[in-house]
């Protein structure tokens, strides 16, 4: 019974070692939001957004919304900048992306403050896994061009 139990004890031990040894799964590791600017009419809103992800990945898209209070009611926008015709591979070293987010609703965006979310779905072709990341809602400063 000792020498199951001893046995036992090794093969936990080594899994354990094993499990702590093994990597991180990979991710985008970063996202940051960069001046955003009002569109023509202010229909539109452009987000430009910042990625930093492990070599290996594919970048596949990246989202924003943009919400702004106008007095009582919400402007609301939403943008997606799809990599096409095929995946953006990632280099380690910041990467921007131009989203242009598009009003939905009766009203037009302002300059003045927001807030801005922004995500990224990634791909790890090796392995088979997709990842999202997303940063926000981050308070920017709407600017004209």
């Amino acid at each position: 019974m000792r020498i199951l139990r001893a046995a036992t004890v090794v093969v936990l031990f080594t899994l354990g070692g094993l499990l702590i040894a093994s990597p991180v799964s990979a991710d985008a590791s970063q996202l940051s939001i960069g001046n955003v600017t009002l569109g023509p009419q202010g229909a539109t809103v452009v987000v430009p957004v910042t990625i930093v992800c492990d070599v290996g990945l594919n970048i596949y898209g990246v989202n924003v919304t943009v919400a702004q209070s106008t007095g009582r009611t919400l402007a609301q926008a939403y943008g997606y900048f799809n990599i096409y015709p095929g995946p953006a591979a990632c280099t380690g070293a910041p990467q921007t992306f131009v989203v242009v987010a598009y009003a939905y609703g009766s009203l037009a965006f302002k300059k003045g403050g927001a807030g801005v979310t922004a995500s990224v779905s990634t791909y790890d072709p090796t392995t088979n896994n997709g990842f999202f990341s997303s940063v926000g809602p981050v308070d920017v400063r709407i600017s004209s061009k």
